[in-house]
């Protein structure tokens, strides 16, 4: 339904035919893409990671980003306008990096946020990803801190919700409070990062 509508907005918008007609393979492409990144979301949800090399499990949930993230929130939007407003094709490739670079950090911030943000600033509860056992690119490195001989999947998620859980109230393993109070988190965040 919101497919359909999306395509009477695009067409009824006002912009000159020639130029909507520029950008409609571009609008097109994402709305397959969409699809297609809900699909991997989905097929990736249900594929084990138990035995998967750590590589592996990063590259994977980093294609779920690039399909069902970046490119419909950033890339494709900024291409739609590119497109329908002429931009050359060297143009459209600098804008198409740009925007992916960028939807992929909108995404990888917003999987922080949902595990280590405060709830009364983002708007959203902590720790639903974990509950939901969601293949995301912090869950994917947190779990090659793992030992292989404990790589269990509901042990290792177990293991991961505490220890985030611990690193999200600032503590140590022991119950300590961390100096300051605040959350250790700056080495995963770097390898997630980069």
């Amino acid at each position: 339904l919101c497919l359909t509508w999306t395509d009477a907005v695009y067409a009824t918008c006002g912009l000159p035919v020639a130029d909507l007609e520029r950008g409609r393979p571009v609008f097109d492409r994402m709305r397959t893409q969409l699809m297609a990144g809900q699909f991997l979301d989905v097929v990736e949800s249900m594929r084990p990671w138990e035995g998967v090399a750590d590589e592996e499990r990063v590259e994977r949930a980093g294609r779920v980003i690039r399909y069902k993230s970046a490119k419909y929130t950033v890339e494709h939007p900024l291409l739609i306008g590119a497109t329908t407003g002429g931009l050359d094709a060297p143009g459209v490739q600098a804008l198409s990096r740009y925007g992916l670079d960028l939807g992929r950090a909108f995404q990888l911030r917003d999987d922080l946020l949902g595990v280590f943000g405060d709830p009364d600033e983002t708007g959203k509860p902590a720790g639903d990803d974990l509950r939901e056992r969601k293949r995301t690119v912090l869950l994917a490195h947190a779990l090659a801190g793992v030992a292989d001989e404990h790589r269990r999947e509901h042990r290792d998620l177990h293991r991961l919700h505490g220890r985030i859980g611990r690193l999200r109230r600032g503590r140590h393993g022991n119950g300590q409070k961390r100096r300051g109070g605040e959350p250790q988190v700056s080495g995963l965040h770097q390898r997630i990062l980069h």
